[in-house]
């Protein structure tokens, strides 16, 4: 997950929130990134993991209702503004958006998750 208000706040809040949807939950450390890509503030950046019983498809849906209940609105967005941003990285075996898997906040925070 990933936010550039600069309110560690809100991540807080959003991993509070993944702790109702996902059973034995596990959250990384905030780190402060540049923002790739786009122009704009620093981000603040975590991962959670944890388990679940909904598929890959409405586990998406589910953490893109979260985005929109932790603040993130379109509007925002074309400002430079993301108030939340949660990818699903990892479901089962299933790796998704390989790019992010590239950069190297997410594999180190990755090792965080695997410790």
């Amino acid at each position: 997950m990933g936010s550039n208000t600069g309110d560690e706040q809100v991540l807080l809040h959003c991993q509070q929130l993944l702790e109702k949807l996902l059973a034995d939950t596990r959250h990384t450390a905030i780190v402060r990134t540049s923002p790739i890509a786009m122009e704009g503030d620093d981000f603040l950046n975590s991962l959670t993991s944890g388990h679940t019983m909904l598929d890959s498809t409405t586990l998406t849906a589910t953490l893109k209702r979260l985005e929109r209940r932790c603040g993130d609105r379109r509007s925002l967005r074309a400002q430079g503004r993301v108030v939340m941003d949660i990818d699903l990285l990892l479901y089962g075996d299933e790796r998704h958006h390989p790019s992010d898997w590239q950069r190297d906040y997410v594999q180190k925070l990755m090792k965080q998750i695997e410790d």
